[in-house]
């Protein structure tokens, strides 16, 4: 298991973000990390693991180097995380606290895609950066397939397509601190 704690300010969140991310280190003991974003430093990212000790203990003394107004925490039993990731969207910083049921399904369409994972978790592709590349795809603007349909038929996944719009809005609105204008 594992949890997740978002926040945005309008002031400095570094200690909103530690100590809610804190409250949710009883759901996992595997790692935790924290990411906030700062316009003029971009992404600050810790991942630290938990398997010898607790999170404040890990995080307490690297307080001073995160900044901004937005960051993203997360205590995770399976993937080291949060993964910054660099698409079309630009970057953002991405946590999941899931399991994907039909992850090998979605690893071999997105490989026969021509899409290719660059993160491994114990053995298996990163599934925080399966529903990155998921919300990437969601997204496009354009795509480069003859039939301008997308090889991955989203219609399928159900409730995948509104988790990864939900997880879309939480990223545009944690990176740029608004709502969709």
């Amino acid at each position: 298991m594992g949890g997740f704690f978002g926040t945005i300010s309008q002031q400095a969140c570094k200690a909103d973000l530690f100590y809610g991310t804190d409250y949710n280190s009883h759901l996992g003991t595997r790692r935790a990390g924290m990411a906030t974003y700062d316009p003029q430093r971009g992404f600050i990212r810790k991942i630290h693991s938990l398997e010898s000790t607790y999170f404040r203990t890990k995080f307490e003394c690297e307080l001073p180097f995160f900044e901004g107004n937005s960051g993203i925490g997360v205590i995770s039993d399976t993937d080291p995380q949060p993964i910054i990731f660099n698409s079309h969207l630009g970057k953002f910083a991405i946590v999941t606290v899931a399991k994907i049921a039909n992850i090998d399904e979605l690893e071999k369409r997105m490989l026969a895609a021509n899409h290719h994972f660059a993160e491994l978790s114990s053995g298996k592709i990163n599934q925080t950066e399966l529903v990155a590349l998921l919300i990437t795809l969601l997204c496009m603007p354009y795509n480069p397939y003859p039939t301008k349909r997308s090889p991955l038929s989203f219609s399928k996944f159900g409730n995948v397509v509104v988790f990864c719009l939900m997880c879309c809005s939480f990223v545009y609105v944690t990176v740029y601190g608004k709502v969709y204008d």
